[in-house]
């Protein structure tokens, strides 16, 4: 049962997801409060001897808007985790948050100790959809202003943050709102801005590039066939950490190559067993990197059991012998 009370006796929730309210949107629910009443009432919780709202904030700013001295309301006695849950949820099923206040619930609720994949299952969403938001915090303050406040969009959010460098990525915000980017146009910077200058993962180097001839060859095959696999790069460090080959390539026939990210907190061991099997080695050279990736799993194994006197990675030619 809902009950009228004064709006100077309800305060908004300071954990509130929204932090952008549509004033355009406001006045127009304010008109239509006035022509067609309150249909449904806000949820407040008693905070002392005030309330606090729980969910329906906008009805509120509306009826205040309206000049109107009170509200009908529904009154529960609400833990303030719970309220915390509910505020979200129904902003989340009305879509009426914007991807920057979606990761930022996320990440508030995330910090009671659940897991993303228990998120999702509370929220009716997916672990990746979780995941995908979350990602929109590792952009640069800017660039979360710009998105908040609906100056770029989402799918250029994605696209910063394929850049690593938060130099780089301010730089390219910039210029997107400056010069009013499309999405595809700033799809075709981010590539630009990823293969100018971009260097090899440091521990790339243990495993040898191809031959002269064998370079010339995959060159051939690739201005035949165009590149079958993408380029693999770290997404900490913004380096190759896979297809130093094909990129070079790919670099003299002038062309972008396609690539993909690998986030992981163990290169050594993905550079080796992406190349475990690859033809192009000699059968000693894949017995070094079976050996290597067999160290670089075994916890007894110290790092030092596989680098050179002054701490560097062997190389599996070092390991190998003459092949």
């Amino acid at each position: 049962m809902s009950h009228d009370i004064l709006l100077n006796l309800i305060d908004t929730d300071p954990h509130q997801v929204r932090t952008r309210f549509d004033e355009t949107a406001i006045t127009e629910l304010a008109e239509s409060i006035d022509a067609n009443g309150l249909l449904v009432p806000i949820l407040v919780r008693p905070t002392g001897e005030r309330f606090t709202i729980v969910h329906g904030e906008r009805r509120w700013r509306a009826m205040k808007l309206l000049g109107r001295d009170a509200i009908p309301a529904i009154v529960k006695d609400i833990p303030q985790d719970e309220a915390r849950w509910l505020g979200v949820v129904e902003n989340i099923q009305r879509a009426d948050l914007t991807p920057m206040e979606e990761a930022n619930a996320y990440h508030s609720l995330l910090q009671t100790g659940i897991t993303q994949t228990e998120l999702g299952r509370r929220i009716g969403k997916s672990q990746s959809h979780i995941a995908t938001k979350l990602r929109l915090l590792k952009l640069t303050p800017d660039a979360q202003d710009a998105l908040q406040c609906g100056s770029i969009s989402e799918g250029h959010g994605k696209q910063l943050l394929r850049i690593a460098d938060s130099e780089k990525q301010q730089e390219l915000c910039r210029q997107a709102l400056d010069e009013a980017w499309t999405v595809g146009r700033l799809h075709d910077e981010v590539d630009a801005a990823l293969w100018q200058g971009i260097g090899f993962h440091p521990m790339a180097d243990v495993i040898p590039l191809m031959s002269p001839d064998e370079q010339a060859s995959l060159v051939e095959s690739i201005r035949a066939n165009g590149l079958r696999d993408p380029i693999t790069i770290d997404r900490a460090t913004g380096t190759i950490i896979d297809g130093r080959c094909r990129y070079l390539a790919c670099k003299e026939l002038g062309i972008t190559p396609t690539v993909k990210y690998w986030e992981g907190d163990d290169p050594l061991s993905f550079i080796l067993s992406m190349n475990l099997y690859r033809a192009h080695y000699t059968p000693d050279q894949r017995a070094a990197i079976g050996c290597l990736l067999d160290l670089a799993a075994s916890e007894s194994s110290p790092r030092a059991s596989f680098c050179d006197p002054g701490g560097n990675i062997a190389s599996i030619d070092a390991l190998s012998g003459p092949g």
